[in-house]
């Protein structure tokens, strides 16, 4: 086999080594989110670039389940958001592992459905 042939051949396994298991758990997470989703309200503490690049924009927000308070972050889509720190978003998060959650506004999207 020429070494060509065998550098695809690995390029291959290793795509599906990394990218699988990483596709798997997004599925998990918004299956579970769906069967064990709870929506409660966030507020915005932080409106900020992130992304390669800075290309992106993400809102960062704070919550509390049962007196724990989590923080994570989200999509903002700043043509049509206007979002301020301090506001209220909803969230839906996971009972049994409230750290995985995501705002309300990208459960709306056609990925989720």
């Amino acid at each position: 086999m020429s070494d060509f042939k065998l550098y695809i051949k690995w390029y291959i396994i290793g795509f599906f080594i990394i990218f699988v298991p990483i596709a798997m758990y997004g599925y998990n997470s918004k299956q579970n989110l769906k069967e064990n989703g709870v929506y409660t309200n966030a507020v915005i503490y932080k409106l900020e670039k992130c992304g390669k690049k800075s290309r992106n924009r993400c809102i960062r927000y704070n919550y509390i389940v049962d007196g724990v308070k989590y923080e994570n972050w989200g999509k903002w889509y700043p043509k049509s958001d206007t979002l301020s720190v301090g506001d209220s978003i909803e969230i839906i998060y996971n009972k049994e592992n409230p750290n995985d959650c995501m705002t309300k506004r990208d459960t709306e999207l056609k990925w989720w459905q």
